[in-house]
């Protein structure tokens, strides 16, 4: 009494007597040193089993419904013997037979076999019993005739669970909030992901997309919304992407992720970026943080050890390998991002990241590994200062530092294979980082030229490309997009050699055209649209406001943002040029020198754009139509409009003679005419289509800041 009470009990003093609590309230007093009282989940367990067995037993009393007859033979109706033997047959794959017999009546009357008492409501109603002869003749009278198919049963209780949604079968559909995929289109998404997509980012292993399916309905949509991209419009696209957004939400923020797949997923979408507008509204960098703490509560940085922080993980084929395959895109991804956005990165290169090249196969993903580690050294040996506010080593010893880093960038390229665009892309984007780090705060002309071959070298691969961009991992991108600022910045300065102008600018002029390409046939929001409306108004403050370029050093106005500083600068000067033109100027004036008064610029007659061959054979990292390595001048194109005072030469506008600063001519972007009832390849837009300038005059956009925030914060401050 006492005990099931759980109060103090003194039987031990008062034995032989009744104990205190059982004396006050006139009970039997009863000492059991053997008792114990029953575990809550021992309770839970038997309700759980008394549960199941009771749903069992009223799914067996529910009466059997005959199968409609499809065929016109003749069958006898289903009689109550029929039913029974039905019953019976269920009641036998559940109850285990007991003395190695199968007879029906002994099934039926054996005791049940379990440790549990029985059930008053377990009890089963007694079935009518028959004769053994009378029901075999009666099987045996209402066989089926020998010209139908034999019937076969199966057993209604598998091993597996049974997913409806995965089925294989031509008529299956997949739908995410309303948009529905058939089998077929499923097919092909998922193949092309494998053939195209997959060989950039080796993490996953799927060989269906119902195996993914079933892994995983984030890395399924994943997979489906990013090999669209390779569609040749983004109808479908659209229409996919901003529920993958609320998949990633319910997924990953209102539930607590337990999966390597939801990881492999974020890391998908961090390198085919969904569409944003402005470089705050893109998620990949919050999803690389994301995928990047939860690998760490899932052991993924810790590779075979990874059995011991759970035990309750999704099951994986060879799970070692895809973890640190994940494990080691996260630290790539995290270096491709922060220095795409001047961040200093968070994670450290471990064991796993300096053995990836006994670890991973000789291939570009081991490449791409092995210099992400050498882009970590780099921000920690330059952009890591504890000293400084800036976060940069003094300049003094910043250039001896990146002299030293310079040349083992040259020895770590002969050891590595960057025959991969992949690969070499990213090489040359530690190139450009370099240089740039080098023009902060002072301009060593050692590092102009190494940047200009990097810039136009790059150019010339993304140019020489042969499917559309979006296909392509954001990296290339993101090397393309640097390289353009970095050359529109040299031929602007008086460091970089006249004979290099003009292939300085027919580079710029050639990725805009692809860009613009792109953005003509794939109207979404993404970097490509950004970086081109960059292009397009830096074109236009050449024009407005040529003293904001006029600055002692390359980069002379950000030093805080890393190798991104040069970006921030460019676009600090284009709100700048909208700031002094009255927040919008489409006229096309200049402002500078007028007193405040506007004054229309000298206007330069429209001419037809030269053809821009890519040159890239010598290895002098060009995309114009001039040499990038012995300078030599490129050949005019006759002028259309005949007038002398300007004449387009690789797509750039020459100026008048009397001009007091030639080297401050804008670009000529071309605007050739649009090409009509042409046949789209595989691609997604004929080879040989013209760029087509659709876009409106940016100067007259308001809130267009590109960034989200240059408007607000950084305004008032210059």
């Amino acid at each position: 009494m006492c005990r099931q009470q759980k109060v103090k009990c003194d039987a031990g003093k008062m034995y032989p007597n009744a104990c205190t609590r059982c004396a006050k309230l006139n009970k039997h007093c009863v000492v059991d040193p053997l008792y114990k009282p029953p575990k809550g989940s021992q309770l839970k367990s038997l309700m759980d089993d008394v549960h199941q067995l009771r749903q069992e037993i009223e799914m067996l009393r529910q009466p059997q419904q005959p199968a409609p007859v499809q065929t016109p033979v003749s069958v006898p109706p289903v009689t109550q013997m029929e039913q029974q033997q039905q019953q019976q047959s269920e009641l036998h794959q559940m109850i285990p037979p007991q003395n190695h017999t199968h007879h029906p009546h002994h099934i039926l009357h054996a005791p049940p076999h379990t440790p549990y008492p029985p059930h008053p409501h377990t009890q089963l109603p007694p079935l009518p019993q028959q004769p053994q002869a009378q029901i075999q003749a009666q099987i045996q009278a209402q066989s089926h005739p020998p010209h139908l198919p034999p019937i076969t049963i199966h057993p209604n209780h598998t091993s597996k669970p049974v997913t409806t949604t995965t089925s294989a079968s031509p008529s299956s559909t997949y739908t995410l909030n309303g948009v529905t995929l058939n089998n077929e289109r499923v097919l092909r998404l998922h193949k092309r992901f494998v053939e195209r997509y997959l060989p950039y980012l080796p993490i996953l292993e799927t060989h269906s997309p119902e195996e993914l399916y079933e892994q995983s309905k984030l890395l399924f949509w994943t997979v489906m919304v990013t090999a669209c991209q390779s569609d040749p419009n983004p109808q479908q696209y659209n229409q996919l992407w901003p529920h993958v957004k609320n998949l990633i939400i319910e997924t990953c923020w209102l539930h607590t992720p337990r999966s390597t797949h939801v990881v492999q997923a974020l890391l998908v979408l961090a390198t085919w970026p969904l569409p944003n507008m402005k470089i705050l509204d893109d998620w990949s960098y919050r999803l690389i943080g994301l995928a990047k703490n939860i690998s760490l509560q899932l052991g993924l940085h810790r590779g075979e050890f990874v059995s011991e922080f759970s035990r309750s993980q999704v099951r994986m084929t060879d799970a070692v390998k895809w973890r640190t395959r994940s494990w080691m895109a996260i630290f790539f991804l995290e270096q491709v991002w922060c220095s795409s956005l001047g961040l200093p990165p968070t994670t450290q290169a471990d064991s796993l990241i300096n053995n990836a090249a006994t670890k991973l196969p000789s291939f570009s993903f081991s490449i791409l590994v092995r210099l992400s580690a050498f882009c970590s050294r780099l921000i920690n040996l330059v952009g890591n200062s504890q000293t400084s506010a800036d976060g940069l080593i003094p300049y003094d010893d910043r250039i001896n530092v990146l002299a030293v880093i310079n040349n083992e960038l040259d020895i770590v390229a002969q050891q590595l294979d960057l025959s991969e665009p992949s690969a070499e892309m990213y090489y040359l984007n530690i190139r450009l980082m370099i240089a740039v780090f080098s023009f902060i705060g002072g301009t060593d002309t050692r590092f102009i030229m190494n940047a200009y071959n990097a810039a136009t070298r790059a150019v010339a691969i993304l140019c020489g490309l042969p499917y559309q961009i979006t296909q392509y991992p954001i990296w290339m991108r993101q090397c393309a997009s640097f390289a353009a600022t970095v050359l529109f910045r040299l031929h602007l300065s008086p460091h970089l050699l006249p004979k290099y102008h003009e292939t300085a600018r027919g580079s710029v002029v050639a990725l805009h055209a692809k860009f613009k390409q792109m953005v003509a046939h794939w109207p979404v929001d993404n970097d490509i649209s950004r970086i081109a409306k960059v292009v397009e108004k830096l074109n236009r403050t050449i024009v407005t406001n040529p003293e904001l370029f006029k600055t002692p050093g390359i980069v002379s106005r950000m030093r805080s943002h890393l190798s991104a500083s040069l970006f921030y600068e460019l676009i600090w000067i284009i709100h700048e040029a909208q700031r002094r033109n009255g927040g919008g100027n489409s006229q096309g004036v200049s402002t500078s020198n007028t007193g405040g008064r506007n004054t229309p610029t000298q206007q330069t007659a429209s001419s037809s754009v030269a053809a821009l061959t890519n040159n890239s054979s010598n290895g002098g990292n060009t995309a114009g139509a001039g040499t990038a390595t012995n300078g030599g001048g490129a050949t005019a194109a006759p002028s259309t409009n005949g007038s002398s005072g300007a004449a387009p030469i690789n797509g750039i506008i020459k100026t008048d003679s009397d001009d007091p600063d030639p080297s401050m001519a804008p670009l000529q972007l071309e605007r050739p005419p649009v090409v009509k009832d042409e046949q789209f390849n595989d691609f997604g837009f004929p080879p040989d289509l013209g760029v087509m300038d659709i876009m409106q005059d940016w100067m007259d956009g308001k809130g267009d800041d590109f960034l989200g925030w240059m408007d607000v914060n950084l305004s008032p401050e210059f």
